[in-house]
Parts: structure tokens; C-alpha cells; sequence
């Protein structure tokens, strides 16, 4: 049996930067909530990371960030978040195609949790940087994709549920504790 060498290199370095930022986050959250400015400054951490425009899943971060912020605040709160962030072969890409209903997105994360009002919480997350708005407005940028989960929002807050665009990490951790404080 003959062995070959190898001649990829090891990725060290890119799982070591992820686990860095992982830290990062799991630490300014695991803070107290009270202290002032300490959240917002994940945002500005996830502002900075896209500033260097290296090609990574920056929403994937903001993804992480906000489960964390549910499991360590809201230990009890069931919730599902999606792959959204994660870069996927066309392969699967395509297969998943086939168990999603046609022109509806699903929100990066569903919160399994009634209120008074509403049977659960949908956020279609976003980084500050992608903000599904035009400038200074509330209107919807023209992009199809921004359509299409807009439009998807718009069905799910129709069946009952909250439903709606989280814009940055705060924004997203005061979606989430005004929803589950009612």
C-alpha cells in the first residue's frame, strides 16, 4: 500500500480566527445585559469584520451572536435557526430547493414562543452593512431576494406571527425581549 503527502494545506489558522470571534461574542454576551454599550458593541464588532472585506458570512455571525444572547437570557425559549449563513455546494443548494415551498423564504431564526398577541417570533437577520432598507426610509430596497422575505414576513404576520426584519444585533435583542416580556 503506497501513502502520499498530502500538499493541502492545514486550515489552523481560519478555524482558529473563527473560534477567536466565537469567544468574542459568547463573552461580551455572557456580560451583563445592563451594562451599557456592551451589546451594541457586537454590532460594531461584525461592522469591523465586514470593513475588511475578506468574503466571510457576516450574517452568519450576527446569526450566532443572537442565539447565543436566546440561550444565555432566555434559557427556556425554544427556537430554530437556520443555515442561511453557512456557504453550501450548488448541490445541496439545489436539493433543499425541493423541500421549500416555492417564493416563500424562511427567517433566519423562528422563536417557538407565544405571547398575548402572537403565536411566535420570525427575524430575517441582518448585519447593519445589509440593511433591507433604502436610506433614511422605511421602503424596501428593490432587490428580489429583500422582496421575497418581505413578502414572506407579510404571510407569516398574516397566520398570527410576529414578523419582521432585525437589523443588527441590537435591534434584534430588543425585537426578541419586547416580544417575549408581553
Amino acid at each position: 500500500m503506497r501513502y502520499f503527502k498530502s500538499t493541502a494545506k492545514p486550515k489552523v489558522k481560519k478555524a482558529s480566527v473563527f473560534k477567536e470571534r466565537m469567544d468574542f461574542i459568547t463573552k461580551i454576551i455572557s456580560l451583563s445585559k445592563n451594562e451599557k454599550g456592551l451589546l451594541s458593541e457586537i454590532d460594531l464588532y461584525i461592522s469591523r469584520l465586514v470593513e475588511q472585506k475578506n468574503n466571510e458570512p457576516y450574517e452568519f455571525y450576527l446569526q450566532i451572536a443572537v442565539c447565543k444572547y436566546l440561550e444565555h437570557y432566555y434559557p427556556n425559549v425554544l427556537f430554530i435557526s437556520g443555515l442561511t449563513g453557512v456557504k453550501m455546494h450548488p448541490f445541496i443548494v439545489k436539493k433543499l430547493q425541493y423541500i421549500h415551498k416555492d417564493y416563500f423564504r424562511i427567517p433566519d431564526l423562528q422563536i417557538l414562543q407565544s405571547n398575548e398577541k402572537y403565536i411566535g417570533l420570525f427575524i430575517e437577520l441582518k448585519t447593519l452593512e445589509n440593511t433591507p432598507f433604502l436610506k433614511n426610509s422605511d421602503k424596501f430596497k428593490s432587490d428580489i431576494h429583500v422582496k421575497e422575505q418581505a413578502e414572506s414576513l407579510e404571510k407569516l404576520y398574516k397566520k398570527g406571527y410576529f414578523a419582521t426584519f432585525g437589523v443588527g444585533f441590537t435591534a434584534s435583542q430588543i425585537i426578541i425581549d419586547n416580544y417575549l416580556k408581553q
